[in-house]
């Protein structure tokens, strides 16, 4: 009892526990729930698992568990290593403790072990990470025996294995026995994966990588932005030179002699007045265009070369751009521009659009 409030004591007042600290907690208390806070606070990746409990596992077999009890100490002595992947995989790590006590759930002896995964190299890593985020905590037990017997208990038969041989406990998240699952692991020896790690630095490195390319595309230098909306003003001008010429050397509807003789006056003159009233919508829809947004383009352009002079910006981030009459909204009215002279939408459409 004293051993027991010493220890109790001494990790009360700690944040994390060491290895020697939990190994102690675990051979002295009989509490599981009180044996799993000490084991979640383990510095090393430690955990528990029951290795074995005391009833007929999936494959219809059993090892007598007083059998199993008097294996752990031989097991101890020959390492106790746990081994991840498989039977036949490599040794990850070691059962540090165990401990004999009645399994919550069935209500029969179980083996409770302490187990110690290694932190060395990426396959330790994975099978740590397995631990932690797959709940693979689980065993399964590796050895053999030297006789196998059909028994008859309680109503159930199956193959007791008699003289079994514990040589090695495996990680597992599909136990031969069902009641062989994980109990606790360490909530802080994950921080100190070796391989989660590596994974966040490169995470880092790579979002440190998109956030410098982010930068660059992001921020414009003013004087190219400058020499981009001359550009643009400078097509646009042309362009709408071109459009105005394409306009008024439209030819009307020709009328033949013929239609001149059968035409009435009066339909005649109300043709003439339609006609003309259309060049005026037209040459207003032109004169529209021309102010609303080469007027507007230029001033912006004019705004933009004072910052330069006035040495008030040197780049801008496209957050910090101009709201209005952007690279992007010339852009925009130029390929407007463009549709007009493919004759795909009319000028009249493209006001309205724009």
């Amino acid at each position: 009892m004293e051993q027991v409030e010493r220890v109790l004591f001494v990790s009360k007042s700690e944040d994390k526990y060491t290895q020697d600290e939990v190994i102690k907690a675990f051979q002295s208390l009989s509490s599981l729930d009180d044996i799993k806070v000490f084991v979640e606070k383990a510095e090393d990746r430690l955990y528990t698992t029951w290795a074995t409990v005391d009833i007929i596992d999936k494959d219809g077999q059993k090892v007598p568990i007083q059998e199993a009890i008097e294996q752990q100490e031989i097991l101890m002595n020959r390492g106790a290593p746990v081994r991840g992947g498989g039977h036949k995989e490599k040794d990850v790590g070691k059962t540090l403790s165990y401990k004999v006590a009645l399994h919550p759930e069935t209500n029969t002896l179980g083996i409770l072990h302490l187990n110690k995964l290694y932190n060395d190299n990426q396959l330790d890593d994975e099978m740590w990470n397995d631990v932690v985020k797959e709940g693979l905590g689980g065993s399964s037990v590796g050895g053999f025996a030297t006789d196998k017997k059909t028994t008859y208990e309680n109503g159930s038969v199956f193959e007791e294995l008699k003289g079994f041989n514990w040589l090695e406990t495996t990680l597992t998240s599909s136990p031969r026995n069902p009641y062989s699952t994980g109990h606790a692991f360490s909530l802080v020896a994950k921080s100190n994966n070796k391989m989660e790690k590596e994974n966040k630095t490169e995470v880092a490195k790579q979002e440190e990588v998109t956030s410098q390319e982010n930068q660059e595309t992001t921020q414009v230098p003013m004087e190219d932005r400058v020499a981009k909306l001359e550009q643009v003003i400078s097509a646009l001008a042309e362009k709408m030179e071109a459009l105005m010429q394409a306009t008024a050397g439209t030819p009307t509807e020709e009328v033949t002699e013929a239609d001149k003789a059968e035409e009435n006056p009066e339909d005649k003159k109300d043709t003439e007045e339609k006609v003309e009233k259309e060049d005026e919508e037209e040459k207003k829809d032109k004169e529209e265009i021309t102010k609303s947004d080469f007027n507007s383009l230029k001033i912006e352009l004019s705004e933009i070369k004072k910052a330069i002079e006035d040495k008030k910006v040197v780049t801008v981030a496209k957050s910090e751009m101009p709201e209005t009459k952007s690279v992007e909204k010339v852009e925009t009215v130029n390929h407007k521009f463009t549709e007009v002279m493919k004759g795909k939408v009319s000028l009249k459409e493209f006001t309205n659009k724009k």
